[in-house]
């Protein structure tokens, strides 16, 4: 490089269960350039392994009757100090139901809901909802399970994960 010329470098360190939450870690650096000049920099960094994305699921009732609807309600967050970009939250249909509604834009696909949330900046929070409706016949004692992910487009991808389960009961009428 010429004189008065500079360069940046990003170096970028992924530490795989190796570095403990509050751990410190110097990194260092050095350049030398052609005729011994040289410039150094260094910086103590703080592990910090709280995840990006936290996800939760509740169902509105258990057990749920043949021809009832059920809603689940995902609870999804950013506990971290990092934005997550381009997240996307999605849940199944679970097998014995039919997709009813979707809260906030949510669209229904090949067995899934699904919303974009854009990003998600450090401390966001909220709440979307599904509702399906059992079908009607399906017996007594099976269970019904579904899924939620939520991830974003970071390289390596953050993703959280919830499941729920209801059990259906028999329709007994009253006598």
């Amino acid at each position: 490089m010429g004189a008065g010329q500079t360069r940046t470098v990003i170096v970028s360190m992924f530490f795989v269960n190796s570095a403990t939450d509050g751990r410190q870690i110097q990194l260092s650096g050095l350049v030398t350039a052609d005729g011994g000049l040289s410039a150094g920099a260094s910086e103590t960094v703080l592990v910090d392994n709280t995840p990006v994305l936290a996800l939760k699921m509740e169902e509105d009732h258990d057990p749920v009757s043949a021809g009832e609807p059920l809603t689940y309600d995902l609870f999804f967050s950013n506990p971290s100090s990092v934005s997550a970009l381009n997240s996307v939250l999605s849940v199944a249909v679970p097998a014995n139901t039919s997709f009813v509604s979707a809260s906030d834009g949510g669209t229904a696909s090949a067995g899934r809901v699904q919303w974009a949330l854009g990003t998600l900046s450090p401390a966001e929070s909220g709440r979307r909802r599904v509702t399906v409706q059992v079908n009607g016949g399906v017996g007594n004692g099976t269970v019904l399970t579904t899924d939620a992910e939520l991830k974003d487009s970071s390289d390596p991808q953050d993703t959280a994960r919830a499941t729920a389960a209801s059990s259906v009961r028999a329709n007994n009428p009253l006598t």
